[in-house]
């Protein structure tokens, strides 16, 4: 293991993933990111802290996590945690009433056909709301802290620059003052965070790269790390190596031994290059989960997630 990467790991040990009331947990599709957010929402509750953990009009990934309904309005999944999965529809209907509180009417309009397709295809008319929606319950302090599990990478870019993009289109009037409190309060420096999930694949690698230095152009808020999801069980040390070496030399080909050997190898040198190439490229530490086997169920996979996180939180 090279001292940078030795080095990396040092200052995970040090991170407190809840010093800011909002995080926000994106990356590649497929990387985990979702198992992520839901462990650490699990890890804030161990510390008594009261926590939403929340999707933005996703396929429903938190509701076969956790094993239940999770709709617009949060729901408890645990002791000292809420889950919510917003919906564009209730949260246009939220919106429109805090302008013009008539929601019969409202709701009614809301269910036309018409602005059903303009809400689908306008541009970032639906993201708006959903942020909207998140930032109603950000503004009503219930929570210690609110995690959301971001879109996938470029849509997540999209989402975090909505406000801003609002406010230079539409200078005046109620939207584009809605606009400004929202850049101003969920997406303050000061108050949120982003934490990005990878793989130790070569791409997965490469467009968490791209994503951070593009969060870093679409965004005041500062990264808080990188979480290389799937990782092999540990780093490989200098005594291991020797040995591994030693086995792939001298073990039988074919053997399981040498078979054994030779995929511990090939996964530590694929974790050691994935660490190198997220730390130098970006500058932040990483954090390795390792890859979960035999667990059985969600439930499983959930606890052992929000285990290996506890290790790196101070």
């Amino acid at each position: 293991m090279t001292e940078a990467a030795a080095a990396t790991l040092a200052r995970d040990r040090t991170l407190n993933l809840f010093a800011k009331p909002m995080t926000y947990v994106t990356g590649k599709g497929g990387v985990g990111k979702t198992t992520i957010a839901a462990a650490m929402a699990l890890l804030a509750a161990d510390q008594r802290r009261r926590v939403l953990v929340c999707e933005l009009g996703s396929d429903g990934h938190l509701a076969r996590l956790f094993g239940r309904t999770i709709d617009h309005e949060p729901t408890s999944v645990s002791p000292f945690v809420d889950a919510a999965n917003f919906s564009a529809e209730e949260g246009l209907v939220a919106t429109l009433t805090s302008v013009l509180p008539v929601e019969r009417i409202i709701r009614a309009v809301v269910q036309n056909r018409v602005l059903q397709m303009f809400m689908e295809t306008a541009p970032s008319v639906r993201e708006a709301v959903l942020l909207d929606a998140l930032g109603r319950h950000f503004q009503a302090k219930k929570y210690d802290n609110i995690i959301v599990d971001l879109p996938a990478s470029g849509h997540a870019v999209t989402m975090l620059g909505v406000p801003q993009m609002i406010m230079k289109l539409m200078r005046r009037g109620p939207v584009a003052k809605k606009a400004e409190a929202l850049e101003a309060e969920i997406f303050d420096p000061a108050r949120a965070q982003i934490l990005l999930v990878a793989l130790p694949e070569a791409l997965p690698v490469q467009e968490t790269i791209e994503l951070s230095q593009k969060l870093v152009a679409a965004t005041r808020m500062g990264q808080v790390g990188i979480v290389l999801n799937s990782s092999a069980p540990h780093l490989v040390d200098k005594k291991e190596q020797a040995l591994l070496d030693k086995i792939k030399q001298e073990a039988a080909q074919g053997s399981e031994l040498r078979r054994h050997a030779l995929h511990l190898l090939q996964a530590a040198e694929r974790d050691e290059k994935a660490l190198r190439e997220l730390a130098q490229a970006t500058g932040l530490p990483v954090f390795r989960l390792p890859r979960i086997e035999d667990a059985n169920g969600f439930q499983d996979i959930l606890g052992i997630a929000k285990a290996a996180l506890a290790s790196y939180v101070a």
